[in-house]
């Protein structure tokens, strides 16, 4: 009796340890790789493509997971990184996804997106600091690119765009540089981190996979494209991105890099099917012994 119960309550603190590392202190062990930006300026958290479960195809305890995930992790980069404002950067939920359309057999049409403005509103343009941040609709005719940033030669603009300005196509991409000429473009929807450099002939793509803060020169207009914070999206890595645009127009720039969902669910799967498998081998010794009259 005294080793049935030892046994049970060994379960039982692995048990509390494996959820109180998994839910709790990993996200702040975490911590130790991240590199602090401390540039001067606008401090901007962005948050790309977090798609958040709705009811279809979904149970409670996916949601569950995948939500309480997302809050943790916004929670503590947001408290890390100590943000002025927070971009998000589309496809917020996974069923309000391409409600414009625009993507696969879906396409985007005008009324579409009319019904969306009337529902939510224009988005418009926000200043902060020296950093006036223009929103663009990627898949949208160009004559709907909103006029040039305000005509001060301190004010820096910054173009926000789901998808990507500079992968898809020049023509767009040109009609940005001419029409906003951005300080900076920050983009998402690929779910992966990378950064363009538009200006180099061909076109120059940087992956950034590390935890390092990168810096980027004025004249650069560099496309920062964020990656996903969800660990729904397929992708082994993902976080949100920390951005510092000083008022000297320097661009510093990191990965708020979020720690391994996967890791923590495989885990917890060893970990049930070591249980079941000790818990089948007593019950079997218990009747092979009942059997032969020893227990």
């Amino acid at each position: 009796m005294v080793r049935k119960w030892d046994f049970r309550i060994l379960l039982l603190r692995i048990s509390f340890l494996l959820v109180v590392y998994n839910e709790y202190l990993v996200y702040y062990i975490n911590l130790w790789k991240w590199e602090a930006n401390t540039g001067e300026g606008a401090r901007i958290l962005v948050v790309a493509d977090p798609q958040i479960l709705g009811y279809e195809n979904e149970n409670i305890i996916t949601r569950w997971d995948s939500d309480r995930y997302l809050r943790s992790t916004f929670q503590v980069a947001s408290n890390f990184f100590k943000p002025d404002i927070v971009v998000f950067l589309g496809d917020l939920t996974d069923e309000g996804d391409n409600d414009i359309g625009g993507e696969g057999n879906d396409p985007f049409l005008p009324s579409k997106l009319e019904r969306f403005t009337e529902e939510f509103g224009k988005i418009k343009s926000h200043i902060l600091r020296t950093v006036e941040f223009i929103p663009v609709n990627r898949i949208a005719s160009e004559s709907s690119l909103p006029e040039k940033c305000k005509n001060d030669s301190l004010i820096s603009c910054v173009v926000l765009s789901h998808i990507p300005v500079n992968v898809y196509g020049k023509e767009y991409a040109s009609h940005i540089m001419i029409k906003i000429n951005p300080l900076l473009t920050i983009s998402a929807h690929e779910h992966s981190s990378f950064v363009i450099y538009p200006k180099m002939d061909p076109l120059h793509i940087e992956d950034i996979n590390d935890f390092s803060v990168h810096n980027f020169k004025s004249d650069e207009s560099v496309e920062i494209v964020a990656p996903t914070c969800s660990y729904r999206m397929g992708k082994q890595i993902y976080g949100f991105g920390a951005l510092v645009i000083g008022d000297n127009k320097i661009i510093s720039y990191n990965v708020l890099w979020s720690p391994s969902r996967f890791v923590a669910l495989i885990v917890y799967g060893f970990f049930v099917l070591i249980v079941c498998f000790v818990v089948c081998l007593r019950i079997s010794s218990w009747f092979i012994l009942r059997t032969m009259g020893l227990y």
